[in-house]
């Protein structure tokens, strides 16, 4: 979880492609990401929320 500073120019999502203007953004890959755009890749679970790169059901298999 990354603070945008208030001088700070938004950033691009790695998800959307749309600005983010949320006071906080996901780092993940290098890359930024709005809380509900980083996504598990297998199942679509929001990662933001699970605070991890893979979501639990997806590990499991």
């Amino acid at each position: 979880l990354v603070s945008l500073q208030s001088r700070e120019k938004p950033r691009g999502c790695a998800g959307c492609n749309g600005k983010i203007r949320d006071r906080f953004m996901l780092q993940a890959l290098d890359r930024f990401w709005h809380e509900d755009c980083l996504k598990c890749a297998c199942c679509d679970c929001r990662l933001g929320r699970v605070g991890k790169l893979e979501c639990a059901s997806t590990w499991r298999t």
